[in-house]
């Protein structure tokens, strides 16, 4: 069975990107996590018992995603755009850049410094940053942040989207003027990154990087990738696996006995099974009286309805395969399969609102742009969990928009000049 599912999500990319003609377009953000997924749950076939694997298992995991794409196919496709028609000045960029460089360092600085005043100053950097996510996944929290912090790192966060759009204008056009303002945004994407490692996930590493590819793809307005450039994906794909087991210990993460390729399997492979470890009666989550408790349970936990639930981690022979269920684990649990097919073409109708706007040319930074680039982030993890309905359906995300197009709006009044 989960071979005929790598076949049906590998049919689904072949099939949305002869509809797009777009690496970025949302059917293949969601279908890239999905196969990937699916391909390494294959790989461990024998491992992971694979063999016993449900149809209806298949039929979800297989027919959401193929669902999806012929809902965005129906919501209109719109052919790839090419945005670099103008020639503009980001100099002014400059000394904004570095004033939050330095504030986003001080600010990392700070908060490993409240770390050891709340954890212990004995601790090392790794148990430092496993004792604040047990604090917050045992729902204690105990330790917060004060309120500076918070919008310190609100700031350097939605600023990044700007980073990564001005990155992204400095790969694509390689105007020498620019290359410290090139710097300072590569600068300021790391920091970023690195600040989302002290919260315990590396989800908030990744989304950075995920941003500026789907930013950089679409700013590109063309299928082709060059040698150099796929060498360099490759590179990083590749370091990043060989890296997995010192990056997961580097959290304070239990890695005696594991290496790299088991452990990057759970995190990209395992949901596969734990879904259909669920399909076969398993119980994930805790049972709740709320409308849609699992699909959105940001939203819930965010109005203090409901404690945060980290889900049932799963185990199969020497395996521990993690705590997360792909998303339609959630859609599933709440609603069912009709609710599946629902929640798929609410997140297609929402995907394609903004991914036609993000080809939409515009003479400075393209608002949807940005906002479409942190959705392709939610689609691409669609494998792990419902990162989507749990992103867009909360106050949160109102707060986030609001703030990303204050700077977008700010960047582009104050900061950005057309060349004549």
């Amino acid at each position: 069975m989960i071979i005929l599912l790598s076949l049906i999500l590998s049919f689904n990319l072949i099939y949305a990107h002869k509809i797009f003609k777009d690496w970025m377009a949302p059917p293949l953000l969601l279908g890239y996590g999905m196969f990937a997924a699916s391909l390494m749950a294959t790989l461990y076939y024998s491992e992971w018992q694979m063999s016993s694997m449900f149809f209806i298992s298949v039929l979800i995991l297989g027919g959401g995603p193929l669902l999806f794409t012929i809902m965005c196919k129906n919501f209109n496709k719109q052919g790839l755009h090419s945005f670099i028609k103008y020639n503009i000045d980001i100099s002014k960029l400059k000394n904004p850049l570095i004033v939050l460089n330095l504030l986003a360092v001080i600010n990392i600085i700070l908060k490993i410094k409240l770390y050891q005043n709340a954890f212990g100053s004995f601790l090392n950097f790794s148990e430092l940053i496993f004792a604040a996510r047990m604090d917050a996944w045992s729902g204690e929290n105990t330790f917060r942040f004060p309120q500076i912090i918070i919008w310190i790192t609100a700031i350097s966060t939605y600023f990044s989207y700007i980073s990564a759009w001005l990155l992204a204008y400095c790969f694509i056009t390689k105007q020498k003027e620019n290359r410290i303002i090139k710097l300072l945004a590569l600068i300021h994407l790391f920091i970023v990154s690195f600040d989302g490692l002290l919260y315990g996930a590396k989800g908030s590493m990744l989304d950075p990087w995920v941003r500026l590819c789907v930013i950089y793809m679409l700013m590109r307005g063309t299928l082709s990738i060059s040698k150099k450039i796929l060498t360099r994906i490759i590179f990083v794909s590749v370091l990043f696996i060989l890296c997995f087991k010192s990056l997961t210990a580097l959290l304070g993460r239990d890695v005696e006995g594991k290496n790299n390729i088991d452990m990057f399997a759970v995190y990209c492979g395992a949901q596969i099974k734990n879904f259909d470890l669920y399909m076969h009666g398993e119980k994930i989550r805790q049972d709740s009286k709320l409308w849609g408790a699992n699909t959105f349970n940001s939203f819930y936990v965010e109005q203090n309805l409901k404690d945060a639930d980290n889900g049932a981690f799963q185990t199969i022979g020497k395996y521990s395969l993690g705590n997360v269920y792909t998303q339609y684990a959630s859609f599933h649990l709440d609603f069912g399969v009709l609710g599946v097919i629902m929640i798929t073409i609410l997140m297609a109708i929402i995907s394609m609102f903004f991914y036609k706007r993000a080809l939409l040319d515009t003479k400075k930074i393209n608002i949807f742009l940005l906002l479409y680039s942190e959705l392709g982030y939610c689609l691409l993890m669609s494998f792990f969990s419902s990162n989507f309905t749990n992103y867009i359906f909360r106050i949160g995300y109102l707060k986030a928009v609001f703030y990303i197009c204050l700077f977008t709006f700010l960047t582009n009044k104050y900061l950005i000049k057309i060349k004549s």
